[in-house]
């Protein structure tokens, strides 16, 4: 019975001692125009932590969003890092936060010139004391494409010239 009181206290020591924890999100797979909810919150194990947020693109994309720390009630949440990460190794995205932050900052993410296929925004920071954590929003819309012009288009353009160039040679002559 002693030795199982002392296994009990060891654990909730190891607990409250500021362990690192992490979690991987599956968040599924997205199609732009569309969204995605990026969150975490921890109880009271309080410590670093570094999530992976898995999500799928079907198609290319440009995305927008933002992230705010929950701070609640006796804890604090400080982000630390954010990086978009291709599963192909490809880093897309990194942005480094200052370590010392207030309540309730507001972090904004933007990437463009995403391919299809599959991605990890990985989070980084730590947490203390009760209900902390973070929550975001990645709203993804088609990758825009720079128009250009069609061949036809261009022939079109160029016979055009020459005939004002030839008009004006016919005046003046």
């Amino acid at each position: 019975m002693i030795k199982k009181l002392r296994l009990a206290f060891a654990g909730l020591a190891l607990i409250g001692s500021g362990i690192a924890h992490s979690a991987i999100i599956d968040l599924g797979s997205v199609t732009a125009p569309g969204a995605l909810t990026v969150a975490n919150s921890w109880g009271v194990a309080p410590g670093t932590f570094t999530d992976q947020h898995l999500f799928t693109l079907t198609n290319a994309a440009d995305s927008y969003g933002g992230m705010i720390e929950l701070d609640w009630f006796f804890g604090n949440t400080n982000v630390y890092s954010v990086a978009l990460v291709g599963l192909n190794g490809t880093s897309y995205f990194g942005l480094d936060l200052d370590p010392v932050s207030t309540l309730w900052e507001p972090i904004s993410l933007a990437f463009s010139g995403l391919s299809a296929g599959a991605y990890s925004l990985v989070v980084s920071g730590s947490a203390s004391g009760f209900a902390t954590g973070y929550k975001g929003l990645l709203a993804f819309w088609p990758a825009s494409s720079a128009s250009v012009p069609e061949p036809s288009t261009l022939a079109l353009l160029g016979f055009g010239l020459i005939a004002l160039g030839v008009m004006r040679r016919r005046l003046s002559a």
